[in-house]
Parts: C-alpha cells; sequence; structure tokens
C-alpha cells in the first residue's frame, strides 16, 4: 500500500497531516510526499519532521523546483507504482480520521473482486458527514456515474494499474493543461467506469477534510470548479473491463 501526498503551501498543516500517517495502527504501507515548490517553507518543514520521527524508510520526500500542480505530481507518482501496489490519495491539507484507516482499507481488499474504494470523510470543523454514499445498482448497470451528482470522494483508493488504463489526454483542459480543479473526477469517474460492481464504498469515516484552507479550489474560485466539473463529465465514458 501507498500513500500518496500532494502539497503546496502547507506549512500550517503538514504535521497534523503526517502524525495521522505515521500513526496507523499498520504496518504495510510506504508514503510519497511532493512538496510542489511551495514558498511558505513546507518543503524543509516535512524534511525535518521526517528526520525526527526517523521516517526516511518510509516516507519519501520530492522536492519540485517549479510547480506542476496536484493532479500532474499524482500522475507522476501512481506511474512510478508497481501495477498491484493499492494506491491511498491523502491531500497535504487533510489528515486521516483516526489509527485504523489503513488496516480499514487493506481489509476491503482482502475481496480480489474489489479494485477500488471510496468514502468516508467529514468536513473540519464541524465533523459534519461528506458527499460519499453507494451508487444504486441501476446505475452501475447503466454506467451512468457521470449523470449523476458526486459521491466517490475522499479516501480514493485504487490499484495503480486501473489507474494507469486513464488516457492522459484526458486529464487536461480544454486549454490542453493539466486539470487545477475538479481534478479527481478525472480519474475517479473512469476508474468507475471500468470497475463497474468491483468498487466499494466504505461508510465509515476515515478520512478529516480541512475546511480551514483559504487555497481550496470551491474558495478560490467556484465557477472554474463548476466548469471543469461539466467539461469532465462531457467527455466519452470508458467501458467496463473484466480483467486487470
Amino acid at each position: 500500500m501507498v500513500v500518496l501526498v500532494p502539497s503546496y503551501k502547507n506549512s500550517l498543516w503538514y504535521e497534523r497531516n503526517l502524525s495521522s500517517i505515521i500513526s496507523q495502527d499498520y504496518d504495510n504501507f510506504t508514503v510519497v510526499y511532493v512538496d510542489d515548490c511551495s514558498p511558505d517553507n513546507t518543503g524543509d518543514l516535512v524534511a525535518k519532521y521526517i528526520a525526527k520521527h526517523n521516517q526516511q524508510d518510509r516516507v519519501k520526500l520530492i522536492r519540485n523546483s517549479e510547480r506542476k500542480g496536484a493532479l500532474c505530481n499524482l500522475y507522476d507518482m501512481i506511474h512510478d507504482c508497481d501495477d498491484d501496489d493499492i494506491v491511498v490519495t491523502l491531500d497535504g491539507d487533510d489528515w486521516f480520521a483516526n489509527a485504523v484507516v489503513l488496516k480499514t482499507i487493506n481489509e476491503v481488499y482482502q475481496n480480489n473482486d474489489v479494485w477500488m474504494t471510496y468514502g468516508s470523510y467529514q468536513d473540519c470543523p464541524g465533523m459534519t458527514r461528506g458527499c460519499c454514499k453507494p451508487y444504486e445498482n441501476q446505475i452501475i448497470n447503466a454506467n451512468l456515474f457521470r449523470n449523476v451528482p458526486w459521491r466517490a470522494s475522499h479516501p480514493r483508493t485504487f490499484y495503480a494499474w486501473l489507474f494507469k488504463k486513464i488516457k492522459k489526454e484526458d486529464f487536461y483542459d480544454p486549454n490542453g493543461k493539466w486539470l487545477d480543479m475538479a481534478w479527481d473526477l478525472s480519474f475517479m469517474m473512469p476508474m468507475l467506469e471500468m470497475s463497474g460492481s468491483r468498487h466499494k464504498y466504505v461508510h465509515s469515516i476515515l478520512y478529516s477534510y480541512n475546511n480551514e484552507n483559504p487555497i481550496s479550489d470551491y474558495k478560490v474560485n467556484q465557477a472554474r470548479q463548476g466548469a471543469l466539473d461539466r467539461w469532465i463529465r462531457s467527455k466519452p465514458k470508458y467501458n467496463k473491463i473484466d480483467q486487470a
């Protein structure tokens, strides 16, 4: 299992983020943390944290010399993973909700018919449950994931081989640049479509979404976020696949 952390300007949040990872009651995982050329010293702070807590063997820190954006970083990290790695994404300003997150996810993947999971998260502060809920069978069978309100949110987990089947151009905006908002839809929707019933909704709260970050997408440009959501939904659907 590999926890991937795309991070930008998270000097206020890096410690809670990393502490929630290394305190997991589960041992068979590694971490790749990408500091995306943050101007607020995030990279140095993370490096010191890793050294202080003797996590050099578990946590790999990548420090970009120029900003690439979260989706580009995730794409590169996932394509560096082995095909059979289970990928868990954790944004750099968020944190795992408890110490049994990775153990819970690992238990779900003991079923060989599970290729990906999503859910569930809580907003912080407030502790209100997020948007995750299961897709009805009629939506799954008719491949209508793009036609209904979004449900497949944090935490997002999947086999690396499944992500690698997505066409690179589907990660780009109408101008041919990497999507900078609503980008989670660009890989979760194709993977849901390819997986069909081989995905799993997890009802337990595993993830804390940080509502206090002023650079969250919905705070920066909600109109652009909505426009890119519609753009992603308008793209051709993927067909269900029967095997890896």
